[in-house]
Protein backbone atom coordinates (compact mmCIF):
# COMPACT_ATOMS: atom_id res chain seq x y z
CA UNK A 1 0.00 0.00 0.00
CA UNK A 2 1.31 3.43 -0.92
CA UNK A 3 0.82 6.22 1.67
CA UNK A 4 2.72 9.39 -0.14
CA UNK A 5 1.76 11.23 2.92
CA UNK A 6 3.39 9.61 5.27
CA UNK A 7 6.59 10.48 7.40
CA UNK A 8 7.41 7.11 8.65
CA UNK A 9 7.63 3.59 6.59
CA UNK A 10 6.10 0.76 7.14
CA UNK A 11 9.20 -1.13 8.62
CA UNK A 12 9.48 2.00 11.25
CA UNK A 13 5.83 1.69 12.30
CA UNK A 14 6.96 -2.16 13.13
CA UNK A 15 9.84 -1.05 14.68
CA UNK A 16 8.32 1.43 17.01
CA UNK A 17 5.34 -1.32 18.17
CA UNK A 18 8.37 -3.31 19.02
CA UNK A 19 10.34 -1.01 20.78
CA UNK A 20 7.19 0.06 22.59
CA UNK A 21 6.78 -3.37 23.55
CA UNK A 22 9.34 -3.45 25.10
CA UNK A 23 8.87 -0.50 27.37
CA UNK A 24 9.93 2.74 25.11
CA UNK A 25 8.78 5.94 26.20
CA UNK A 26 6.74 7.75 23.19
CA UNK A 27 8.20 10.95 23.81
CA UNK A 28 11.59 9.14 23.17
CA UNK A 29 10.24 7.42 19.76
CA UNK A 30 8.69 10.49 18.55
CA UNK A 31 12.02 12.18 19.06
CA UNK A 32 13.98 9.60 17.25
CA UNK A 33 11.82 9.49 14.27
CA UNK A 34 10.86 13.11 14.48
CA UNK A 35 6.91 12.63 14.75
CA UNK A 36 4.89 13.75 17.41
CA UNK A 37 4.03 11.88 20.23
CA UNK A 38 0.32 12.03 19.57
CA UNK A 39 1.19 10.01 16.07
CA UNK A 40 3.10 7.19 18.02
CA UNK A 41 0.65 7.14 20.55
CA UNK A 42 -1.69 6.64 17.68
CA UNK A 43 0.20 3.98 16.62
CA UNK A 44 0.11 2.39 19.89
CA UNK A 45 -3.67 2.29 19.82
CA UNK A 46 -3.97 1.25 16.67
CA UNK A 47 -5.89 4.39 14.96
CA UNK A 48 -3.05 4.61 12.55
CA UNK A 49 -1.05 2.21 10.71
CA UNK A 50 -4.35 -0.23 11.39
CA UNK A 51 -3.23 -2.15 7.93
CA UNK A 52 -0.05 -3.73 8.95
CA UNK A 53 -1.80 -5.86 11.37
CA UNK A 54 -1.95 -9.64 10.59
CA UNK A 55 -4.97 -10.77 11.55
CA UNK A 56 -8.44 -8.59 11.24
CA UNK A 57 -10.25 -7.00 14.14
CA UNK A 58 -12.32 -9.33 15.27
CA UNK A 59 -13.64 -6.75 18.61
CA UNK A 60 -14.58 -2.68 18.61
CA UNK A 61 -12.28 -0.84 21.10
CA UNK A 62 -14.18 -1.66 23.95
CA UNK A 63 -13.87 -4.93 23.44
CA UNK A 64 -17.58 -6.41 22.56
CA UNK A 65 -17.52 -9.24 19.86
CA UNK A 66 -18.34 -8.18 15.96
CA UNK A 67 -19.40 -11.91 15.40
CA UNK A 68 -22.11 -10.72 18.35
CA UNK A 69 -22.61 -6.99 18.26
CA UNK A 70 -21.53 -6.35 15.06
CA UNK A 71 -23.16 -5.13 11.86
CA UNK A 72 -21.93 -3.66 8.19
CA UNK A 73 -23.06 -0.61 7.44
CA UNK A 74 -23.83 0.11 3.40
CA UNK A 75 -20.88 1.95 2.68
CA UNK A 76 -18.61 -1.73 3.80
CA UNK A 77 -17.85 -0.40 7.19
CA UNK A 78 -17.76 -2.46 10.49
CA UNK A 79 -19.62 -0.98 13.64
CA UNK A 80 -20.40 -2.47 17.08
CA UNK A 81 -24.01 -1.99 18.19
CA UNK A 82 -23.17 -2.05 21.98
CA UNK A 83 -21.10 1.14 21.60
Amino acid sequence: MSRPAAKLTPAQVVEIREQLAAGARKGDLAAQYQVSVEAIRKIRRGRTWRTLDDEPRTHCRRGHSFAEHGYIAPRGKRYCREC
